[in-house]
């Protein structure tokens, strides 16, 4: 999709124009009459499966090697080596909006998300797979759903298939970053996430009282 070129139909469409604080639509006659569309950012969670390959001789890994799985908190240790690799797998045609230049699901929902980009954080000690999210105004319940969908996919069978075949180099052997599972995987905007996260604590808290 030329992005460009929507952009433009959007603007002669629509009465309004792209700036550096969203999209502006002209509501009346007066230029002060105007609905200014903000720019937001959202965060998708999910949890991130890390795999460590350790090698032992000449500082390869050979087929005798162990296979470790680490925890979300040991993973934390490599975040740094885990972004660059994340930055090295960025294309020229995905630019400013990342991953959502291969969104064809709704059109509509496509002019209000401006970018998505994964990425990892940590939170609570361990490392999260997070999907970052620029939108314009606010997202319905539906479309946060088609989003979450998207990200999965793009996860299971697009961006993170092929991040997950290419190992990290470390001092100590390879680590491959999954950031989808068949069974343990799952994606949840950041304030649901950090809302059932303090509950549990708090309920866990008064459980000891």
């Amino acid at each position: 999709m030329d992005y460009e070129r929507v952009g433009v139909e959007y603007e002669a469409n629509n009465a309004g124009a792209y700036t550096s604080l969203g999209y502006v639509v002209k509501t009346g006659d007066s230029p002060k009459q105007t609905t200014v569309k903000e720019k937001q950012t959202l965060r998708f969670f999910s949890p991130l499966f890390v795999k460590i390959y350790p090698s032992y001789e000449y500082g390869e890994c050979g087929a005798d090697d162990m296979l470790e799985e680490l925890s979300p908190a040991e993973a934390l240790y490599y975040m740094d080596k885990i972004l660059e690799a994340i930055e090295k797998e960025k294309l020229p045609n995905e630019g400013q909006r990342g991953l959502m230049v291969y969104f064809d699901r709704d059109k509509a929902l496509a002019e209000k998300v401006y970018s998505a980009h994964p990425t990892v954080e940590e939170y609570n000690g361990e490392l999260w797979g997070v999907m970052v999210v620029e939108v314009y105004g606010e997202l319905t319940e539906s479309e946060m759903s088609i989003l979450a969908d998207y990200f999965t996919g793009q996860y299971s069978d697009g961006w993170g298939e092929g991040f997950e075949q290419r190992g990290i180099k470390i001092h100590c052997g390879e680590i491959y970053v999954s950031f989808w599972d068949s069974k343990n995987f799952f994606i949840k905007p950041e304030q649901e996430l950090k809302q059932g996260t303090e509950q549990n604590f708090n309920g866990q808290t008064m459980g000891g009282i």
